[in-house]
């Protein structure tokens, strides 16, 4: 499985994410996975037919 390590997001403009050390956009394939969608807090990925979400981070808050 691909490892997410960050996401770009510019207002008015496609996302990118940063999978495996390489700046990929929506289409492109990362170690056999297609890119989905990238959204500002998750990637979705697809392969033959199943798709997985890698979510950047998750929050945590305790008060």
């Amino acid at each position: 499985m691909p490892t997410l390590q960050s996401i770009v997001c510019a207002e008015g403009r496609s996302c990118y994410a940063i999978i495996e050390q390489r700046v990929v956009a929506q289409g492109d394939v990362v170690n056999g996975y297609r890119v989905a969608t990238i959204h500002p807090d998750q990637v979705k990925l697809t392969r033959a037919g199943k798709e997985w979400r890698l979510a950047l981070f998750t929050l945590d808050i305790k008060q």
